[in-house]
């Protein structure tokens, strides 16, 4: 049956059954979480056609007129397919090598558009950083978690929260943590 992967690198609030039941509508090898480009965030497209089944990705496939780019947003739902299609010997690449491969094979790897609460890439120390504070600033709409947004199990501290503790806004103390005399946040 399919199965959903999550790029480890990834934070994203969105619902993950309504694209999992669309996946299962389109018959694809591979269905893609996409948005509309970020302008000069820097990420290679994925592109499709009017069908938004999926054509080129970083630039490996068909170049023809009239694709649509897209932004990848690193959740995936894969059928068996993928798994007969990746090499059994070492790593791969799903969007640089086994898509490309699929797509030029004749599967069908779709683009679904999927609208998008909160979104960050978390592949390098400072993307990490800087959604760590979008974060706890408040500025991430976190509505599609529901309950499981992870700032429902601790405490955004701002300056000025308990007097008797030095913070630098904005920290997040855990629902259990201890913060001990000394400590700066």
């Amino acid at each position: 049956g399919p199965v959903l992967v999550v790029n480890g690198d990834a934070f994203i609030s969105m619902d993950l059954g309504s694209f999992i039941r669309r996946h299962a509508s389109v018959g694809a090898s591979a269905s893609m979480a996409v948005a509309p480009p970020v302008p000069g965030a820097g990420f290679r497209a994925v592109e499709s056609d009017d069908s938004c089944a999926v054509v080129r990705i970083r630039g490996i496939g068909e170049n023809r007129p009239g694709l649509l780019p897209w932004h990848f947003l690193g959740v995936h739902v894969v059928t068996d397919d993928v798994f007969e299609a990746i090499p059994h010997e070492g790593p791969r690449d799903s969007n640089g090598e086994v898509y490309p491969a699929m797509i030029a094979a004749g599967k069908r790897i779709q683009a679904l558009p999927v609208p998008v609460g909160a979104w960050a890439d978390l592949g390098t120390p400072r993307r990490y950083y800087g959604a760590c504070l979008e974060l706890i600033s408040g500025c991430t709409d976190l509505s599609a978690l529901g309950g499981a947004s992870p700032l429902n199990y601790g405490r955004i501290l701002r300056c000025g929260d308990t007097p008797d503790l030095p913070v630098q806004p904005p920290s997040f103390v855990g629902e259990e943590a201890v913060v001990g005399s000394g400590v700066q946040l």
